[in-house]
């Protein structure tokens, strides 16, 4: 079984460090580094002493040896938890599944609906997952560009025609259709097809990210472009829909931002945005890794409904 951290598993954390693999699960941020992370035992013999981050945090040994390393929780709100890092001995990857499996009692408990994890391409985590009740909800490709500026030559738009406005409350039920509109529904039945569900499951790099929106005029929400910037370079994320009257150069152009700037470009796009991997080659754009998402759905709605008597009054 599987245990919470604790202060005392520190001296063990050394032993397993020299054991270990790299990092097997990604969240968004960590994905946008491209390089999976060296175990750190300095980090989590600090996790083990923090009460608010061991709790996140488990472990499961066998005869005192410290077999596998887990981080889990929500993403945007509880009823979404990711898989943030997950070591595990190289020895006993062939039995990473039991772990995944049991984290969902304290996810369940917590009241989460959906477990997601991010594995590189050909991981042996993936299958691990799948034996797990794991299922493939999509794949992303990680693309980077030296500079900005560079990019911005190559594309050939300045996207200064965009009336894009900044995001507020009152955009979510229009962004929730955006979202079904440009999103197929095998996607959808694993990342939540209620608006409550797809908020919850939202990711952000950084909690300051910057959204804007394109309206059409009509009270619908056709584009939304995302932008942060992190360690790594200019993070960006545009979607949009078919009846969006922006072309997809200005948008990428949008997100972008400073023509000028000798930062690189960096963002996550999955495979069903079929139309952006080609304007990104062909801005200057190389992509980097590609990286499977998987979801274990908790709670299955209910498919039926039935008539029953009941007294009132």
């Amino acid at each position: 079984m599987i245990r919470h951290l604790h202060p005392t598993d520190s001296p063990r954390l050394l032993t397993f460090k020299q054991a270990a693999g790299r990092a097997e699960a990604f969240s968004l941020a960590q994905a946008l580094q491209g390089t999976p992370r060296q175990f750190s035992s300095v980090q989590y013999a600090g996790i083990a002493l923090s009460p608010r981050a061991w709790e996140n945090c488990w472990i499961k040994t066998d005869r005192a040896r410290v077999q596998t390393v887990v981080r889990a929780g929500p993403r945007a709100g509880p009823l979404a938890w990711e898989v943030r890092d997950l070591y595990v001995r190289r020895s006993y990857v062939s039995e990473a599944w039991d772990v995944l499996e049991q984290l969902a009692i304290p996810a369940g408990r917590s009241g989460a609906r959906r477990i997601f994890i991010r594995v590189l391409e050909g991981s042996p985590v993936y299958d691990q997952a799948r034996r797990a009740g794991y299922s493939p909800t999509g794949v992303e490709t990680l693309y980077r560009a030296p500079s900005v500026a560079g990019a911005f030559a190559r594309l050939g738009a300045e996207g200064a025609g965009l009336d894009l406005r900044p995001r507020t409350s009152a955009d979510e039920g229009t962004l929730f259709r955006l979202y079904c509109s440009t999103t197929p529904v095998t996607s959808r039945i694993g990342w939540g097809q209620v608006t409550e569900e797809w908020a919850h499951a939202a990711e952000r790099p950084v909690k300051q990210l910057r959204e804007r929106v394109l309206d059409d005029g009509a009270g619908r929400t056709t584009a939304l472009v995302q932008t942060a910037d992190l360690p790594v370079g200019r993070y960006f994320s545009t979607v949009w829909s078919h009846d969006c009257k922006a072309d997809a150069a200005s948008l990428l152009a949008a997100a972008l931002g400073d023509a000028r700037s000798d930062a690189a470009a960096v963002t996550l796009v999955p495979a069903h945005a079929s139309g952006l991997h080609g304007l990104l080659e062909e801005s200057g754009f190389v992509p980097e890794a590609t990286f499977a998402v998987l979801v274990k759905v908790l709670a299955a709605p209910v498919m039926e409904t039935r008539r029953a008597m009941a007294a009132v009054g």
